[in-house]
């Protein structure tokens, strides 16, 4: 019997692979602090004006002494998302999550085939990605000396343990 937990592992890791975080290339870095200065500039036109506007409608009716202090609190919004920007684009180290590279498994039957040396496998299993479940199942396959096995059992443990046997219900050697 072989152990398969680390084909299973293996599999896990290529379907969700894990990530590290990298530096931004200079080119993403510079886009964000342009982006960053380009909203800066623009509140700092907008915020007076919106004040200006507001003050002047205040002095008509009540709905304009309200729209006063929406647009006070929108301008002290806004002034403080513009700061984050800068903040965020000039001071803090840029970094980026990215997805690692992970090889590529053997599907099931192939990896079955490498390791115990024989070649045509075909097993009643749906497994390619995936050990399947536990128990055993009809298999026919080439052993290495080139005997066509046409009665060979595949069987998988609760332990992820593997086991591929002949017709005469010999384990298949894995070396």
């Amino acid at each position: 019997m072989k152990d398969y937990d680390w084909w299973v592992k293996a599999w896990n890791a290529y379907n969700n692979p894990p990530t590290k975080t990298i530096p931004l290339d200079a080119s993403d870095a510079l886009q964000g602090k342009i982006t960053s200065v380009v909203v800066l500039v623009i509140a700092i036109f907008a915020i007076p004006l919106i004040i200006r506007r507001a003050i002047a409608d205040a002095k008509e009716d009540m709905m304009g002494k309200i729209e006063l202090v929406a647009a006070v609190i929108a301008s002290v919004c806004l002034s403080v998302m513009c700061v984050w920007m800068v903040y965020d684009a000039f001071a803090m180290e840029q970094t980026q999550e990215v997805k690692t590279s992970v090889t590529h498994p053997l599907g099931f039957e192939d990896q079955l085939e490498k390791d115990f040396k024989v070649s045509n496998l075909s097993c009643k299993t749906d497994a390619y990605l995936i050990l399947p479940d536990h128990g055993s199942y009809d298999c026919t396959f080439t052993s290495k000396d080139g005997k066509s096995v046409t009665k060979g059992t595949l069987v998988i443990t609760e332990g992820e343990k593997v086991g591929l046997y002949d017709a005469n219900g010999k384990l298949v050697e894995t070396s």
